[in-house]
């Protein structure tokens, strides 16, 4: 359908949406530049033994970094179906992802290194779950 396939009703409706649309998004831009988010910025996902690290991470710049003993343990329990857990948000109820993991403890430490959050803005985001 193209824009003269509407009648003049339809496209000034059309354009009515379109004018609340941009309204809105700037009302967000102005809400962002007056309360910037800590959940804003850059995220950076590296696989834990990528020469990167090595180059790149020095002294506390290793703290957000998924410690390989995660890996360890996700590898040594990578087809015990009884141990997967999921990632889920809060907002939707929708699952994110999903691991294999020791327990819901070491489930819930490795979601929270992965998206370099602190523990309570991470369980206000998520929630980990063992699944059924």
């Amino acid at each position: 359908m193209s824009e003269n396939d509407l009648t003049k009703e339809e496209r000034e409706e059309l354009e009515k949406l379109q004018k609340e649309i941009i309204d809105e998004a700037k009302k967000v831009i102005k809400d962002y530049a007056d309360n910037p988010s800590e959940l804003s910025g850059s995220a950076i996902h590296i696989d834990y033994d990528s020469t990167f690290l090595d180059e790149e991470w020095k002294n506390d710049q290793w703290k957000n970094v998924t410690k390989p003993e995660f890996i360890t343990n996700l590898t040594t329990n990578k087809n015990r179906s009884d141990n997967m857990y999921q990632l889920v948000l809060k907002s939707t109820g929708e699952q994110i992802d999903r691991i294999v993991s020791e327990n819901l403890n070491s489930a819930t430490d490795f979601y929270i290194k992965r998206k370099q959050m602190d523990t309570e803005t991470f369980h206000k985001l998520y929630e980990v779950k063992k699944e059924d």
